[in-house]
């Protein structure tokens, strides 16, 4: 049995930009697809700001066997950031800057 307490409270130790309220997650339960899953399907969705957090949040669901639902926006139109069973929503949208650019790779 999942123990989602103890997975809300471990992602809480690397951002507090968690939501895990039912009003909140609706929004992620669809993209312009059309498809809609059940809101039980979003566990929480976590808005990392640096690829540290994205590395440290992916050691703490695959700790809790827990699929992650990478996002963007939402704007794709197949379904390919929607959750179909109980998962992590990763919400990309706030690492919008480009850090670095090395034209030699």
């Amino acid at each position: 049995m999942l123990n989602k307490t103890g997975l809300i409270r471990d992602l809480q130790k690397i951002t507090d930009d968690i939501l895990t309220d039912y009003a909140e997650c609706y929004a992620y339960c669809q993209d312009a697809s059309g498809f809609i899953c059940d809101r039980n399907n979003v566990i929480a969705v976590v808005s990392p700001h640096t690829t540290g957090e994205v590395a440290n949040i992916v050691k703490i669901l695959r700790k809790y066997n827990v699929p992650l639902i990478t996002r963007g926006a939402g704007t794709n139109v197949v379904g390919a950031c929607v959750p179909v069973k109980e998962s992590v929503v990763l919400n990309l949208v706030k690492m919008n800057k480009i850090l670095d650019i090395n034209p030699q790779n």
